[in-house]
């Protein structure tokens, strides 16, 4: 970027300066020569008279001009390194998830209320442009206290409020012991995360109101107990108790049998390390769980997570359906994930994340018929050979089993007779391994513990035996869903970037 008057320059440097990055991508120079070069056909049609803007309009051509001085400058410091700067601007909340921290306003400090031996605590209020999220901490309830029905007002002066979208109340706990954990662990309070629709955009105070009738013992039921929250912006100075800073590795990929896996974000303090995954697979397998995920540094230390969300979260990341990149390839859903490490060596510039293997369910619905009495008797061993085909791994059921089983409702538990199903084909092929069967209930069977090999871990549903749908001697099975095990590893490894460490 080449300028005699000195400002580019000076802005250059500046940029230089701030992102310290690596040369800059050929392919994305070439994209951006396209996109802001004229083309043939723009030089033939510029032989029309010129036109000249009007005054009024020149301040948006000026400002046109700076964005394409911009833009050069981020070409050439490296598109990526200014992606990772500008994604500090996201910030992570424990509970209640990932924010777009641009224009959004924040708590400045918890606000609590104590009424005998019961406090609520507002620990997080963030009011973002996207929407409003709440997160009270509730010590000193009676056992008996229910909280699904707590309502809890966003109001301020002569404003209406905001319509809730979401609530959720989980109990907490205190840290375990140095012993460890007791086998039954009681709540110390709860945390309770509300959403709102965006508060508008002038409000630097708000208050929140709640009726404590029902949760709080002696209150009436036209009590109301609030809070005056005050609000500030979030800036880079100020970032509250949001974990920072953010970043996106770009080159944290691997793919194994067409499962990609990237590493989106990675948000660092010096409590915790934040990272968040997707992982990309086609539209038939449903829920990939990964199975063995640690994380390692360059420093040689290595972690264990010990938290791994994919839904807890008010707001959590949504699963989304990317379409081909190119003519021919599938479409893919990408499966978002966040795992939550201590805070890692700060001396570390690179990690590593390995997952061992991911476990992904496949919709078989297939079914097939058995040939029994209305009334078998216990032992009894009716053949198969009925055979499944899920996505080129084969699957062969060789018996049916009538055994006692337990039957378990919300009520009641109890022992009925049930089939057991048996498979002789291999249980792992190719690094894939078979891990479950699940059988649908939708004939009328009731559900019933499932089979459980304890040598190779293999889970198959059982069905329980209603009379009702056997006729004519023949009893319909329907498979619902397989689930393999796919042998990886996935290993995802980027460089910390310098502002992060």
């Amino acid at each position: 970027m080449n300028s005699t008057g000195g400002q580019t320059d000076g802005l250059e440097v500046a940029l230089h300066h701030h992102f310290r990055s690596y040369e800059p991508d050929p392919r994305f120079l070439a994209q951006l020569r396209r996109t802001l070069l004229p083309s043939a056909a723009d030089v033939r049609s510029s032989t029309r008279p010129p036109w000249h803007p009007q005054p009024h309009l020149r301040w948006r051509y000026a400002a046109a001009a700076i964005v394409l001085v911009l833009l050069a400058a981020i070409a050439a410091i490296g598109p990526t390194k200014v992606l990772a700067q500008i994604e500090q601007w996201i910030g992570y909340v424990p509970g209640l998830g990932e924010i777009n921290l641009v224009g959004t306003r924040a708590l400045v400090h918890p606000v609590s209320r104590t009424e005998g031996d019961i406090t609520f605590s507002v620990v997080e209020f963030v009011a973002s442009p996207d929407q409003t999220l709440v997160k009270i901490h509730v010590t000193g309830l009676p056992a008996d206290a229910s909280l699904s029905y707590l309502r809890v007002l966003v109001q301020w002066e002569h404003g209406n409020g905001l319509r809730m979208s979401k609530y959720q109340a989980n109990p907490s706990y205190p840290p375990c012991p140095s012993e460890g954990c007791p086998a039954v662990r009681q709540p110390d309070g709860y945390d309770l995360q509300f959403a709102y629709e965006p508060l508008p955009a002038d409000i630097q105070q708000i208050q929140l109101t709640f009726h404590p009738w029902g949760i709080v013992p002696g209150t009436s039921l036209s009590e109301t107990w609030s809070l005056e929250i005050p609000l500030e912006p979030v800036t880079a100075e100020k970032p509250q108790s949001f974990v920072q800073p953010a970043y996106s590795p770009r080159s944290a990929v691997d793919t194994h049998f067409g499962i990609k896996m990237t590493v989106d974000r990675v948000f660092a303090d010096t409590s915790r390390t934040l990272i968040v995954t997707s992982i990309l697979v086609p539209t038939a397998p449903n829920f990939p769980s990964p199975q063995g995920a640690s994380l390692s540094t360059d420093t040689g230390h290595m972690y264990e997570p010990f938290l791994f969300s994919n839904d807890l979260d008010l707001n959590p990341r949504p699963v989304q359906t990317m379409p081909p990149s190119a003519a021919g390839e599938a479409t893919l859903t990408a499966w978002p994930s966040r795992w939550q490490f201590e805070a890692v060596n700060n001396q570390a510039s690179r990690l590593t994340f390995t997952v061992d293997s991911i476990a992904l369910a496949y919709r078989a619905q297939s079914d097939f018929e058995i040939e029994l009495s209305k009334d078998p008797t216990v032992g009894t061993v009716i053949p198969l050979d009925v055979s499944l085909n899920i996505e080129g791994f084969y699957v062969h059921f060789n018996q049916a089993l009538v055994v006692m089983a337990t039957s378990s409702t919300q009520w009641s538990s109890n022992r009925v007779k049930a089939l057991e199903f048996g498979i002789d084909s291999p249980l792992e092929v190719d690094g894939r391994k078979l891990t479950s069967i699940d059988l649908s209930h939708r004939y009328g069977q009731d559900y019933v513990d499932p089979y459980i090999d304890q040598k190779s871990g293999l889970t198959i549903g059982r069905l329980s035996l209603n009379p009702a749908v056997i006729r004519n001697g023949r009893m319909t099975i329907s498979v619902d869903t397989v689930v393999l095990e796919l042998r990886g590893p996935w290993v995802l490894t980027w460089d910390v970037p310098r502002e992060a460490r």
